[in-house]
């Protein structure tokens, strides 16, 4: 036999995630963050899976060729990574003038703000 269940109980409280932010250069800042954070960590990862390949060559000249352009790639990939984080602190910190190092980093991690009483 089925139950029916109805959602009663359920609150209605819905809040903003973005009360948090002071501005919409901190909203940018941190997404800015968690992009440029993505992207030097894929860097990373494919310079060593690069520096793998090009150690299990073996002398196998296509094969090193290979793993050169996959390092290649990397450290062209980091550098504009990097470029780009230049830039965005440039844009953001001193021409725009946004503090965005009075966003809780919390906030990208696990969604509890520092005026959170969880």
């Amino acid at each position: 036999m089925l139950t029916r269940v109805y959602a009663q109980g359920v609150g209605t409280n819905v809040s903003n995630p973005l009360e948090r932010f002071d501005s919409l250069a901190a909203v940018f800042g941190v997404a800015m963050n968690v992009i440029m954070g993505v992207a030097v960590s894929l860097s990373v990862i494919f310079l060593g899976l690069g520096g793998i390949k090009y150690i299990t060559a073996k002398g196998d000249a296509k094969a090193a060729e290979e793993a050169r352009t996959w390092l290649t790639n990397a450290v062209i990939g980091l550098i504009i990574t990097l470029g780009a984080l230049a830039v965005k602190t440039i844009v953001l910190d001193s021409i725009l003038d946004a503090d965005i190092s009075s966003v809780d980093a919390n906030l990208v991690i696990d969604g509890a703000g520092a005026g959170s009483t969880e």
